[in-house]
């Protein structure tokens, strides 16, 4: 696989100097901003003229809260994730749960303007986080690239989006089959065709097309293919005519706009036509990090570093891989948070995670009782600060509650 950070470095020269003068001159910018007003803030970002020319990396850290540095800029990647991809009124509702977004009739309603804005502000995060090397919680679609890159879509296109709707497509083509062949086998000529009803001849599951009461409206949406489209009664006369309609709908008429405003926010960080070489799957990973969340106890053993206090013959160690282990799929999300600041895990999984999870004892005041203490964090190090806790079912209750706490805060630093 292409390795995406190497791939814009050597072959755009112009993100090549813009990289190299940030590395070399370590140009940080630090933003301050509130939980709650994470979306204002990047708006405030995109619509700042000082942000265009601004060549480093972005930092973030939050009003009121301890920490600073690489813990609060990953968390707030995390963060601004969980926001848009639980905005249902941005997202089709797919068959996989992946993003694709949800169908505009007209871009000038003041509905429809909203998800124009937020995919502007989704392009450009996605194109900072390429940027900066960050990870977003954001599984778009594999049809989205292809839409966006501008690559061809087909028919088959639509399974990856919506499967029931592919399926009923699909049966739909089988009745237009039906149908041709009828016309050839019967030596049907253009006049004859007029005269007619395929509704009586050609039936879908026993039962006459007109009759099942679909109209030119797109399925789920209150939304006309065709002008008059919701008083207009799909037939097998015209049942070419809304296949088509709905094929250019859903990836074309109503999506645009939305796929213009996103390229036009990623293009504030870089040319979007530079991923061109890259397949779907491979941006997603680059954006997403690995999708696998399968924790098995020798990869932690080989991958966590035991330092200052703990060994990997420590019980202590060996109690947090089985912690670890026995968590269920939003507990690991939830851990990769308090202790990393993202909730996924690059490439590679901890093997690849930059600087390496560490462990670490959490010394307590003479005479106190490690028990008694929640483990803490500093995330901007990876670095995970554990008492020396009795037992594995004190350990086990600690941490889940410093998860709880302190993964939307740096007050557990």
């Amino acid at each position: 696989m292409i390795n995406l950070q190497n791939y814009l470095k050597h072959n755009n020269p112009e993100i090549a100097s813009k990289i190299s003068i940030t590395i070399k001159k370590n140009m940080r910018l630090k933003i301050n901003v509130e939980r709650e007003k994470i979306i204002e803030h990047v708006f405030n970002i995109i619509n700042d003229s000082n942000f265009s020319d601004f060549i480093g990396y972005l930092e973030f850290e939050y009003k009121g809260e301890i920490g600073n540095g690489l813990g609060p800029t990953l968390e707030f990647y995390t963060l601004i994730s969980d926001k848009i991809r639980g905005d249902k009124n941005l997202w089709y509702k797919t068959t996989d749960g992946s993003l694709y977004p949800k169908l505009i009739e007209d871009e000038n309603n003041s509905n429809n303007s909203y998800n124009i804005k937020m995919f502007k502000l989704l392009g450009y995060i996605v194109g900072r986080a390429i940027f900066d090397d960050r990870l977003l919680d954001i599984p778009l679609n594999k049809i989205f690239w292809d839409r966006v890159l501008e690559r061809g879509v087909v028919f088959e296109s639509l399974k990856y989006i919506d499967e029931n709707l592919y399926k009923t497509i699909s049966d739909f083509f089988e009745l237009i089959k039906q149908k041709n062949d009828y016309i050839k086998n019967n030596n049907i000529n253009k006049d004859k065709l007029k005269e007619i009803n395929f509704d009586e001849i050609i039936l879908y599951n026993k039962c006459k097309l007109s009759e099942l009461d679909i109209y030119f409206t797109f399925p789920g949406y209150d939304i006309n293919l065709k002008p008059n489209g919701d008083n207009i009664l799909l037939t097998m006369n015209n049942i070419e005519e809304y296949i088509n309609l709905i094929y250019d709908f859903i990836f074309f008429k109503g999506v645009n706009a939305l796929f213009d405003s996103f390229k036009e926010g990623f293009n504030m960080n870089f040319d979007i036509n530079k991923m061109q070489c890259f397949t779907s799957e491979e941006i997603e990973e680059h954006i997403c990090g690995s999708k696998e969340i399968k924790w098995e106890k020798n990869n932690l053993y080989e991958n966590l570093n035991p330092e200052h206090g703990y060994t990997k013959q420590s019980k202590i160690f060996n109690d947090l891989i089985q912690f670890m282990c026995n968590l269920n799929d939003a507990q690991k999300k939830k851990f990769l948070i308090f202790s990393t600041g993202s909730s996924r895990l690059p490439i590679g999984g901890f093997k690849s995670l930059s600087p390496k999870l560490t462990v670490v004892k959490k010394y307590c005041e003479e005479g106190s009782n490690p028990n008694d203490f929640l483990p803490t964090v500093m995330t901007c190090q990876n670095y995970l600060k554990i008492p020396e806790y009795t037992r594995y079912d004190i350990l086990e209750k600690k941490i889940l509650l410093a998860m709880e706490e302190g993964c939307n805060e740096f007050s557990l630093s």
